[in-house]
């Protein structure tokens, strides 16, 4: 299993918005396809696959609320 995490995108932010979700979890996924938005005070960073597969997100992960860096999506 391979875990996507939320990366720290600008030194200045602890939190991350997660903004949108493009898949269900369970879906099938491919290389690049994308999995998710999150934003910084100051961008916005696009989740993609990284390897084929199926993605089953975090049971805690919802629109619109702030997370700490190193969450697993």
């Amino acid at each position: 299993m391979h875990e996507i995490k939320i990366s720290q995108i600008n030194v200045s932010d602890d939190l991350y918005k997660l903004t949108h979700i493009y898949i269900k979890s369970g879906d099938e996924v491919s290389i690049d396809s994308p999995i998710c938005d999150y934003e910084s005070s100051k961008s916005t960073f696009e989740v993609l696959a990284e390897k084929n597969g199926f993605f089953y997100l975090n049971p805690i992960m919802k629109e619109g609320k702030d997370y700490p860096v190193g969450t697993v999506i």
